[in-house]
């Protein structure tokens, strides 16, 4: 007898899942062709009878979170429940057997629902998000006991992540023995296509045709001017204006909108009269990214967090990849080995605490006073650029490192394994 096909709903882009990274293409790059399997993006209407299906889930889920004990505020649960979104969990009413969801359970848990993670902190938005948990005692949030509620119900099949610590932490976050047999860690896996592939494997030696260095900074996926400031875009320019005043032969790739916004519209006149800086505002295709990958003698992403995306495809291309000391960073680059990586985040504008919560504030980042980081990053730029043998061993070893730990199969498999898993459970 045959099995049947599992209907696998990954309801992205309904309006408060898009909130949060919606079509992003580190969970996409996990849709594939597995056998039993298909995945559909498809949402269902936000029509009135929708509307009232998802009212009478958000209804239950009041019921369910009111059964706490002790008996959480009438008031807290309802803004937990309102903060899923009537509408989005309307929209996610189309006929599926699981949802795939991520970055935060945004869900009323009537569908079984898978969830990757990167950080934890996302677990908790819209409440607590990124740059905002500095000072936040999470365990004293109502939305801790509420989320803890989701992920330990039964309709929550499994959660992964691609960090080791949020797999370690997840269960000591919340104290819960019943979340250690749900959580998993699969490593990330980059690839790129096959036109693409072959390009980067065929420059793989010609890298360092012109003289001097060539840095890359691009902006992330969403091209946000807040992501220019976040990714270390400010620093990258104070420490570029040093390094090109010193050494004439250097030069800078930014793909990026610029903040002005934040700086104000000078700041782009500013920017494109730096000599030997090349100002790309406008989004790149991936043959076009990696074009300025092939072009780069080093990659630049001295962010507040995590860009563990950017940072593998970069790797992957053979660059030397600086990064900053941020959590999280060291699960993928090993100074002086696998990448560069610049001290001064930690503590400052993230910090892991005993039960693995990240606190993070952004203030630092977004002063338009200079701060120690940028003369860090100008040292290690400056180092990387007087040296290029050092260039090409750091490039070499970041690009095997990729091939052998972050392969895409292996990624897709360890999903796979995961759906797989989880199939029984399915009625």
């Amino acid at each position: 007898m045959t099995s049947r096909e599992i209907r696998v709903g990954t309801p992205w882009n309904a309006p408060g899942l898009q909130r949060f990274n919606g079509d992003h293409p580190l969970p996409g790059s996990l849709i594939a062709d597995y056998p039993g399997y298909s995945f559909d993006f498809a949402l269902s209407p936000a029509d009135t009878a929708n509307i009232q299906r998802a009212q009478q889930e958000a209804n239950a889920l009041r019921r369910d979170l009111s059964g706490l004990t002790p008996v959480p505020i009438a008031a807290d649960i309802d803004e937990f429940v309102v903060s899923r979104g009537l509408q989005t969990q309307a929209m996610m009413l189309a006929p599926c057997d699981l949802h795939f969801l991520h970055t935060a359970p945004l869900t009323h848990g009537r569908i079984p629902w898978i969830l990757h993670i990167e950080e934890m902190i996302t677990l908790f938005a819209p409440f607590v998000w990124h740059g905002i948990s500095a000072q936040v005692d999470i365990r004293k949030l109502p939305a801790y006991r509420f989320v803890k509620r989701l992920l330990e119900s039964p309709s929550c099949r499994g959660v992964f992540s691609h960090l080791r610590h949020s797999h370690d932490f997840l269960p000591v976050l919340f104290e819960s023995e019943a979340l250690a047999a749900k959580v998993h860690h699969i490593p990330l896996g980059v690839e790129f296509s096959s036109a693409a592939t072959k390009t980067i494997n065929e420059r793989q030696g010609g890298r360092g045709g012109l003289p001097g260095t060539t840095f890359l900074f691009t902006n992330s996926w969403s091209q946000q001017e807040s992501s220019f400031v976040l990714r270390g875009g400010s620093d990258v320019i104070r420490a570029f204006l040093q390094l090109v005043a010193k050494y004439p032969d250097v030069r800078l790739i930014v793909l990026s909108t610029l903040p002005v916004s934040h700086y104000g519209e000078e700041f782009r006149g500013f920017v494109r009269r730096i000599p030997n800086l090349m100002l790309i505002e406008q989004r790149a295709s991936d043959d076009e990214l990696v074009e300025l990958l092939m072009t780069a003698d080093v990659f630049l992403v001295p962010s507040v967090g995590l860009h563990a995306l950017s940072v593998l495809r970069a790797m992957y291309c053979g660059l030397p990849t600086v990064v900053s000391d941020a959590p999280g960073n060291e699960e993928f680059v090993t100074h002086d080995r696998t990448g560069i990586v610049v001290p001064g985040r930690r503590g400052k504008t993230a910090w892991y605490d005993e039960i693995g919560f990240l606190h993070q504030t952004f203030e630092p980042v977004f002063s338009k006073e200079p701060g120690d980081f940028s003369v860090s990053l100008f040292q290690e730029m400056e180092r990387l650029h007087l040296d290029p043998e050092r260039r090409r061993r750091i490039g070499a070893a970041a690009r095997e490192h990729v091939r052998r730990h972050h392969r895409i199969d292996e990624w897709r498999s360890g999903f796979r394994r995961l759906l797989n898993a989880v199939r029984p459970t399915l009625a």
